[in-house]
């Protein structure tokens, strides 16, 4: 795995520029996650939170019933409702990742830490796909070959899936929903969901050449430095999440309310 230590906003662009270049072999395909503590692994909130399948269920459960109670977005498929979970904190065996890096640098550096040791990931989905499935591609949820022919929806929590917990996948696979709500679009989300397997994507991409990243970005200078200029182009609280809350947020910093 290459480590790349970012010190500058045009340092994280020539090292996009050299992952999408080759320092990742399906470079131009992509994914990143940032995270603001080096720490935190590759893996779902169920993984490091923990929590018994039987629980995930029925938590999810309850999510699918009552969730129209305080959104308009009324959708159909499973992983769209799961990924709906997902995006407002409920945990899941879904990972987010994205195929901004401008959006995967901002989630590495909006939170404040004790520690500024920061990390943004970029992997190979395709390659990540390829050993787990030995496809060799994306796995689209709305293609309905591809869902039944690699038996994506065993991917899905019992109430979704119909399926009991034992014949969950092992797992983790990189996937697409479709963009049905707002918070994917705009922060142009994707997933690797995680089965049975407790295992980090990095751990499952170490033994793959050219399939994985790690971008360090260390010290509260060179975050606040960054952070800023990203504000200057435009990502910002309200373009990454846009609702009131994050525009209630972007005012208060942009008028000095925050102290």
């Amino acid at each position: 795995m290459e480590i790349i230590r970012i010190k500058s906003l045009s340092g994280y662009i020539n090292a996009i520029k050299k992952i999408k270049d080759g320092a990742i072999e399906n470079g131009k395909e992509a994914w990143f996650r940032g995270v603001s503590n080096e720490n935190y692994e590759l893996v779902p909130g169920t993984v490091w939170r923990n929590i018994k399948e039987n629980v995930h269920t029925g938590i999810i459960e309850e999510w699918q019933n009552e969730y129209l109670l305080y959104s308009n977005e009324e959708l159909q498929d499973g992983f769209d409702i799961y990924a709906l979970a997902q995006h407002y904190g409920l945990p899941t065996r879904l990972l987010d990742w994205t195929v901004s890096p401008l959006i995967a640098l901002y989630f590495s550096l909006e939170k404040e830490e004790i520690k500024d040791k920061r990390v943004v990931w970029a992997i190979d989905p395709i390659a990540l796909n390829k050993k787990m499935t030995d496809w060799d591609g994306h796995l689209s949820v709305s293609d309905r070959f591809l869902r039944k022919e690699h038996n994506l929806d065993n991917y899905l929590p019992e109430s979704f899936s119909g399926n009991d917990k034992s014949e969950l996948m092992t797992g983790p696979i990189s996937i697409r929903v479709q963009p049905r709500n707002k918070r994917i679009i705009s922060q142009k989300g994707c997933f690797t969901i995680h089965g049975t397997s407790a295992e980090s994507v990095d751990k499952v991409l170490e033994d793959i050449p050219y399939s994985i990243v790690k971008m360090e970005i260390n010290g509260k200078k060179t975050r606040d430095k960054i952070l800023n200029e990203l504000y200057l182009l435009g990502v910002s609280e309200d373009s990454v999440f846009q609702d009131l809350n994050a525009f209630s947020s972007r005012l208060k910093r942009t008028w000095g309310l925050n102290s």
